[in-house]
This record gives C-alpha cells, structure tokens and sequence, in this order.
C-alpha cells in the first residue's frame, strides 16, 4: 500500500439487497487499494445485511441501525465511523468504475486546496441496461479540474440543473470538522428533492475548491420506483433545488456580484421550472390549475429573456404551446405533448435516495 492514504467509502443503504452485491464488488476491485467500506443500514427490511455479510471481504464493516433514523442521520452516521484520510459516500445501488477511488483520490493529493471531489456518470436501468450518458459539465468547467466557490455558484445559477453527481462524493477527513455534517433539520424539504446535498455541497465550495473529474466513473442507477423520479414528475411546488442557490445568493464567498444578465437568465429557469410544474398538473388530473400557473409564469421580463438566446426561445415555444392546448381543453393531447419534451427539468439530477 506504500503511502497511500486510507480510503473510507461509505455506504448508506436502505433495502437495497437486490443491488448491494455489484455495489460491493466494484469497490472490492478497486485498483487503490488501501480502503476501508463502512455500510450503514437503515433499518431494512430485505435481506441486506445477509448479502453484505455473504460478500465481506475482510475490508467491509456492517452497522444496522435499530430503526430508521432517515437519510441525513444515517449518512452522518456512516461519515461518523469513518477512519480513512478521505472519505467517499458511494450509494448501494450503483456501480462504479474501477479506478474512481484511485482518481479521485488523486485529484485532492495533487489539488491541496480542494477539499472535495466529484465525477461524472452514465445512467443505468434495474436491469444494468445503459440507458443515458448522465450528467454533462457546462462549458464554463471543462477548461480545469479545481474551481472556486464563485466559478460552481454562477454555474449552477446559469444552468439550474445540479452537475454534482452526489454518490461520486470524496471529501478529505478535515472537512467535516470545519463545515460540519448534513443538515438534518429538513430546511429544504426532504432528501428526494435534491436540495440537502446542493446545500453541503455549496457550504464545502465557500471554504475549500472543488475537484470535478469531466469522466464517466460511475453507472448511476436509475428505478421506475425512486422517490427522485416520483418527486419530478408529480409536485407541484418550486423545485428545492432554487431555494438553496437563493440562500446563497449573498455568500460571501463569492467573489464578484451577480452581473445583471445572469440574474435575469437564474429568474428564466424559475419560468421553466413552472412549466414543468404546470405538466405535474396535468399529470395530476387537474387541468385548470395547470393553465393558471402558466399565465401567472410569464411576465415581459421573461419574454424578452427567452428571445435573446435560441436555447431559451425554444423554451418559449414550448410554454406557448402547451399554454395553448391547456385552453382548448384537450388534456390528452396536453400529455402526449408533454411526454414528447425532451426535459430539462430531469437535469436537476436530483440526489439518489438511500432512505
């Protein structure tokens, strides 16, 4: 092992027996291999912990939790036992790439003013079928491997979709102590919305540079029955995501102001999240509700933002439309119409849930 640093990969999990083996064997052959796999279960009711223990390797500790303490604690737990230098938090149900421990690893042995690090990944189904690329860097974080606070908040106000792949998570053990651990308050609503691990991840950004490795090192997997993917498609309030880049809006961490364009641009994608908020209508039964958020969505500000750009005139069509179909009363055609959109609203990458 020479002198390479411990590793500690923790593993929240929740009745994921029927994913855990393949999540426990990527990291088993690992080509770093001066780690230690701490799985915390949350009170599951499958047979989880027969299959971790079926699959231990000598570097693989178990903790069951008497009962379910819910997502936040139960990460915090897992960080908690936690020995290694660095520390991941990889989820039960994924699998990852055999030198995603050894690159990210070294991104921060190289990177000391970053405190964490991210990848990227490609989508899977239950089956283990590759069904999507994942998550794309914007343009603006592809020219360098470390950034600052100021450089990650401006892109996630221009985009709003979160580019941080959240089970691809390795922070150093000193983070913890100075940033603290997950917010167990439920400030930002529950875990499905995505917005707790946005939140950490920004609190980490204003202290330490974040490391993003523009490479697929994980296969995310992605169920018919997430709570993630119930959570797009059928609320019908704000997206949490929002109420995170709002709070941090003043940090001061960052380094210049908000220039007025991007502002107007973060206040654009509020207007498409309310489209998507108007389909969940529609998926709902509820018709009428969806087409009074869609006049109550538009406003001259965001008509003249959405024609400067052809990406967000795009959008404008779209919201026309749909608008359109809503007064007619044809709500078949409403969903049909919707279901043909390719979403940028599933690009949120809401954070994978391990109740």
């Amino acid at each position: 092992m020479g002198n390479k640093p411990l590793v500690s990969i923790c593993i929240p999990t929740f009745n994921n027996a029927r994913y855990i083996k393949k999540t426990l064997l990527s990291l088993s052959n690992q080509t770093y291999d001066n780690i230690e796999i701490v799985v915390c279960d949350n009170a599951s009711t499958d047979n989880t912990e027969e299959v971790v223990k079926k699959n231990c390797d000598g570097r693989i500790s178990y903790h069951k939790n008497a009962e379910n303490i819910g997502s936040a604690k139960n990460f915090n737990k897992c960080i908690s036992l936690a020995s290694g230098e660095y520390v991941a938090i990889y989820h039960s149900d994924d699998i990852y790439n055999a030198g995603i421990v050894e690159q990210e690893s070294s991104l921060l042995a190289l990177n000391p003013d970053a405190g964490v690090v991210f990848a990227l990944d490609t989508l899977i189904d239950e089956d283990d079928a590759i069904i999507g690329v994942g998550e794309n860097l914007p343009k603006e974080l592809r020219n360098k491997n470390v950034y600052t606070f100021t450089e990650v908040y401006k892109s996630l106000l221009r985009s709003s979709h979160n580019f941080f792949i959240c089970p691809t998570f390795m922070a150093r053990k000193q983070v913890f102590a100075k940033v603290g651990l997950f917010e167990e308050t439920g400030r930002y609503g529950d875990w499905i919305g995505g917005a707790l691990d946005t939140a950490y991840w920004l609190r980490i950004a204003e202290r330490y540079k974040v490391g993003i490795i523009n490479k697929r090192l994980i296969y995310r997997r992605v169920t018919r029955a997430s709570g993630s993917g119930q959570y797009v498609t059928t609320t019908t309030k704000r997206a949490n995501h929002f109420l995170v880049l709002d709070d941090f809006l003043k940090s001061p961490a960052l380094a210049t102001g908000i220039e007025p364009e991007l502002f107007r641009q973060y206040e654009y994608n509020k207007f498409w999240d309310d489209v998507f908020i108007a389909r969940n209508f529609v998926n709902l039964k509820m018709e009428k509700n969806a087409r009074k958020h869609l006049i109550n969505s538009i406003s001259w500000r965001t008509f003249f933002t959405g024609i400067k750009n052809f990406e967000n005139f795009k959008k404008l069509l779209i919201y026309g439309s749909f608008l359109f179909f809503t007064f007619i009363g044809c709500s078949g055609i409403v969903i049909n119409f919707i279901k043909g959109i390719k979403t940028k609203y599933g690009k949120f990458k809401r954070c994978k849930v391990v109740h």
